[in-house]
């Protein structure tokens, strides 16, 4: 294939050589759209769309809810649909909110103002488990609403301490981001127009449960029950194993309803991806790609931009390709 003729099909496949007829036609050909910006989507949408208008691209996200806003690599915000949407939360979201929440921790007890928080992970789960409990009796809300049930998401911070852009702010937007990261709410609506940057915010359990296709990305129990795959037929992974960076308070990932912390054990225990397998080929495929994706360590990256770019570059299915072809050697030479 020639650099023109690559071209020119990624000129279709992405919507701008041949327009799709739907928004959701439109994310699918490019995965996902830029949504930190809220005018982005409308305007890469409307760049790909016939006679597409704001109320339809409001109709997928607000109202038939076929697209979800969802934070992805590099802690920006994407729109995608929801089955992408469980794979961005496995590959990228989770090593995200574990990363967000050891730094907001460390804030909180050694950046409060007036004074440091003490024990900030236990304040942290208390105020984070107060907003859900008062989310959910609201069913969608504010920051500025949240922040009335729960006065603590007030709590200050002394950012930059002694430099000439020293400031202090609330913890709300984190806070929020956090629960965002583990895939405990979503951002609704917007406060005013289809540009504004305040949303409602909603349980993402909730928020889908209109949804015909929700179950790709939300589970019966709650949470973010993402990644659920041909690899992960049953889920298992998210039902049971402990996902990478999750607490044992459960603080990542599927909350614990029990109050006694992560109900699972580890991958490489023998639940999760490879225990339905074990003793088969793909059993071995498997750990490798288990190891490999949430283990194996990862240097001048991110875990999280790692995995995506080996899913984009095709490293991660040469990897899969050469266990298979190695075991099938060492099978021939027993």
């Amino acid at each position: 294939m020639t650099l023109a003729q690559r071209r020119a099909r990624l000129g279709v496949r992405h919507h701008l050589a041949a327009r799709a007829t739907t928004v959701e036609e439109a994310v699918d050909g490019v995965v996902a759209l830029h949504a930190t910006d809220p005018a982005s989507v409308y305007l890469s949408a409307w760049s790909r769309v016939r006679a597409l208008s704001v109320a339809d691209v409001e109709d997928a996200l607000y109202s038939r809810r076929t697209l979800l806003r969802i934070l992805g690599i590099r802690r920006t915000v994407f729109v995608t649909d929801l089955a992408t949407a469980g794979l961005v939360q496995a590959a990228c979201s989770y090593d995200i909110a574990a990363r967000q929440r050891r730094l907001l921790e460390k804030q909180l007890g050694t950046q409060g103002h007036p004074e440091n928080v003490p024990r900030p992970g236990e304040w942290l789960d208390e105020v984070m488990a107060s907003v859900d409990k008062a989310l959910r009796a609201r069913g969608s809300a504010t920051a500025q609403q949240l922040a009335d049930d729960e006065p603590r998401l007030r709590q200050q911070l002394l950012m930059a301490k002694g430099k000439p852009y020293e400031s202090i702010g609330n913890v709300t937007s984190r806070v929020l981001f956090q629960l965002a990261a583990e895939g405990r709410i979503v951002r609704g609506r917007p406060r005013g127009s289809w540009q504004s940057t305040q949303y409602y915010w909603s349980p993402l359990t909730d928020w889908l449960a209109g949804s015909a296709a929700g179950s790709a990305v939300s589970g019966s129990e709650g949470g973010a029950e993402s990644g659920r795959s041909a690899a992960e037929p049953d889920g298992s992974d998210f039902d049971g194993a402990r996902q990478p960076g999750r607490s044992d308070r459960g603080a990542v990932g599927r909350p614990d309803r029990s109050g006694s912390g992560s109900s699972g054990q580890s991958a490489r225990s023998g639940r999760g991806g490879v225990s339905p397998w074990r003793g088969t080929a793909w059993g071995v495929v498997q750990a490798i790609n288990t190891y490999t994706h949430h283990e194996a360590i990862v240097r001048n990256a991110s875990r999280a931009e790692r995995n995506m770019s080996r899913a984009v570059d095709g490293k991660a299915d040469a990897l899969d390709q050469e266990t298979v072809t190695t075991l099938g050697k060492v099978l021939a030479s027993v």
